[in-house]
C-alpha cells in the first residue's frame, strides 16, 4: 500500500465520526421528544386514573343512599344460611352463597342481604319471586 492510500483510510474514519455524532444527536432529539410525549401522557392518565377514583366513589355513595331510601342498609347474612324460595309457586331450596358466588350480578346483589327486607314473602314466609320457574 502506498503512503496516499493509507491516509485516505485514515481520514475515513474521521468522516464516518462526523455522520455518526449527526446520526447520534439526531437520536437523542428524538429520544427527548418521546420522552416530553411519555411525561405528557403519563400526566394524562394520572389525571384520568383521579376522574375515575372520584366517580367510583361517587357510584358507592349512590349505591348506600339507594339502599337506605329503601329501608335497609345491609341485613349481616351467612353464605351456608339455606334459604327457601317460592319462584312462581315452586319452591326451591338453595343456599345464600350459591345464588351470591358470581359478585356483581343482578342475582348476588338481590341476595345479598341489602335487600332482605324488602322481598315479597309468601303465607309461610318464605321469598316470594312472580316468575316464571
Amino acid at each position: 500500500m502506498s503512503n496516499s492510500t493509507s491516509k485516505r483510510q485514515a481520514k475515513k474514519p474521521r468522516l464516518e465520526t462526523r455522520h455518526n455524532t449527526g446520526s447520534l444527536q439526531a437520536s437523542l432529539d428524538a429520544a427527548k421528544k418521546t420522552d416530553a410525549a411519555l411525561a405528557g401522557a403519563a400526566a394524562a392518565l394520572r389525571a384520568a386514573q383521579a376522574d375515575i377514583i372520584a366517580a367510583y366513589k361517587d357510584l358507592e355513595k349512590n349505591q348506600a343512599d339507594i339502599a337506605r331510601d329503601n329501608g335497609n342498609d345491609t341485613v349481616e347474612v351467612e353464605d351456608d344460611e339455606l334459604l327457601e324460595i317460592n319462584a312462581g309457586g315452586q319452591v326451591v331450596e338453595v343456599l345464600r352463597g350459591t345464588l351470591t358466588q358470581m359478585k356483581g350480578t343482578t342475582l348476588s346483589g338481590l341476595f345479598s342481604g341489602r335487600w332482605e327486607n324488602q322481598f315479597m314473602r309468601d303465607e309461610k314466609q318464605r321469598i316470594f319471586l312472580d316468575i316464571n320457574p
